[in-house]
């Protein structure tokens, strides 16, 4: 057995194994919450109509799209339950988690009576979530630096 393989093995066993528990109770708030959004997304009280979907992307869409404060914190709710589920580590992952659950609701939107489905309802998504991976990677970029061991001056 080469030098080391215990380790690999313990670690493996920690992520999958015994604690691959806690990875699922972790992604139960972000799956329920998004389930919960999509569905209300997809309620039709009114009735249906026709596939719908506005894809003017205007400055006056754009405009419109980023002044809705509600849909903006829902999605910081979403993206917040995303890095949760996915871990500090990947911020990435909870972006595309953010952006998929948006685009989804949409979709969902796109049939709906009472409900307008836009493509420039997606830029909220987009700027919510990037500032939230912003908000993570300057958060740990500061962090390490503060861990990071004082060094002393050279010049002596």
């Amino acid at each position: 057995m080469p030098a080391g393989a215990g380790n690999a093995a313990a670690a493996t066993m920690t992520r999958t194994g015994r604690h691959g528990w806690a990875r699922s109770i972790r992604a139960l708030p972000f799956v329920v919450f998004a389930s919960l959004c999509i569905w209300d997304a997809a309620r039709a009280p009114l009735g249906r109509h026709p596939f719908e979907l506005a894809t003017d992307v205007s400055p006056a869409a754009l405009a419109l799209a980023l002044t809705k404060t509600k849909h903006m914190t829902v999605v910081a709710l979403v993206f917040l339950l995303a890095l949760l589920a996915v871990g500090l580590d990947r911020p990435w992952l909870a972006f595309v988690l953010t952006n998929a659950v948006g685009l989804t609701w949409e979709l969902a939107q796109t049939t709906v009576v009472g409900h307008s489905a836009r493509v420039a309802d997606l830029a909220p998504n987009v700027v919510v979530a990037g500032g939230g991976v912003a908000a993570v990677l300057t958060a740990r970029a500061i962090l390490r630096r503060a861990r990071r061991p004082a060094r002393p001056d050279r010049r002596r």
